[in-house]
Parts: structure tokens; sequence; C-alpha cells
């Protein structure tokens, strides 16, 4: 919907309600689950009339916190949301298969959010500083790749959040000095995948 059919009795105040609650002080973990699935309720209504924005969420971590919050900001912004949530883990063969639920969704914005546990190259940790950088820039690069046969594929406007790093360490603060650590990867990934998605 383009928002140029007139909604039906109710639809515009039951999203003036969840836009409502979205901006009351306080807002909890189940009011926004609450309100992602009024919302999503709202745009599965026929002939609602409501001017939506698609949003497809994919990745290799868990996304259904990261949708629902989307959802509602979407709504916030004054669009009814319409999301589509990829398999889980499978965000590198939805962008690949033209035949995919994300492909056939036709997405406007796609939020890509990938897991430090795939996105580590299988080193040593004293690998030296060289291979860690050669092989960070084949996975960034890889990842770049796959940005332009999405955006090629659909014309949807791409968003990759950062990688958070894992929670712990190997080698407590020393592990700093070591390029190959978890945490020194994820870094150096993170700041290839900005340069190459600043354009």
């Amino acid at each position: 919907m383009d928002g140029s059919e007139a909604p039906p009795p109710g639809a515009e105040a039951t999203f003036a309600a969840i836009r409502a609650a979205l901006a009351a002080d306080g807002l909890s973990l189940p009011d926004i689950y609450d309100a992602a699935d009024a919302l999503a309720e709202l745009a599965e209504t026929p002939g609602h009339g409501l001017a939506t924005h698609r949003l497809a969420v994919i990745g290799s971590t868990t996304t259904s916190l990261a949708a629902r919050a989307a959802a509602c900001a979407i709504a916030a912004e004054g669009l009814l949301p319409v999301v589509h949530e990829g398999l889980y883990g499978a965000w590198q063969q939805e962008v690949l298969d033209p035949a995919s639920g994300l492909h056939g969704f036709a997405p406007q914005t796609v939020a890509i959010l990938t897991d430090w546990r795939d996105s580590l190259s299988p080193l040593p940790l004293s690998a030296p500083a060289e291979e860690v950088a050669a092989a960070i820039e084949a996975r960034a690069a890889g990842t770049e790749r796959l940005w332009r046969s999405l955006a090629r594929a659909s014309g949807a406007k791409l968003i990759h959040h950062t990688i958070a790093p894992p929670p712990w360490g190997l080698a407590g603060p020393a592990e700093r000095l070591a390029p190959a650590s978890p945490a020194r990867q994820i870094r150096a990934l993170n700041d290839a995948l900005l340069e190459r998605g600043a354009g």
C-alpha cells in the first residue's frame, strides 16, 4: 500500500494508538514485543490503506528482538512496518538464491546482523599480523560482494550492523597484543566493513 487508498474504519486509530504507546516513557521489552505484534497484525489487515515500509532482517544470529525493535522504530516515523525475518543462520544463502523468501519479499531496507562466531578466521593466536590482515581483507571482500549482489537484485538500502565482540578473552589483557585474538579480529573486521560500506 502506498497510502493512496482510504484506510478502513479503525486502521488509522489503531496505528495512532500503537504509536502513542511507543512514545510513552519507560518502554519495556514486553512493550516492544506487544507493539511489534500489534503492528504485524495491522499490516496483515486487508486494505488497511496505510503507508508502509518493507524491512527484511537477516543474519547469522537471533534476529527476533532486532526485527521487533526496528518495526517499532519504523512505526515511530509514521510508516507501518511490513517485516520479513530470514531463516536463522542462512543470510548468505538467502542473498544468493533469487528464489529465496528474501527476494520474494521485495524489501525496501535490509538489515544484516552477523555473529562474531561466524566472523572469525580460524587462525592460531600466534598468527602474524600480515596473515591476520589478509584473512580479514578476504572476509570483508566476500561480505562486500554479498552486499553488491543483494543491492543489484533488490534495489534495497542495506544496513549491516557492526559485529559485537565475544564477551570473554582468551588471555586477559595480554590478548590485546595478539592480532589473531577474537576481539582484535572482530574490531579489524568491523573497521574494514565500515570502510567498504562508507559509500
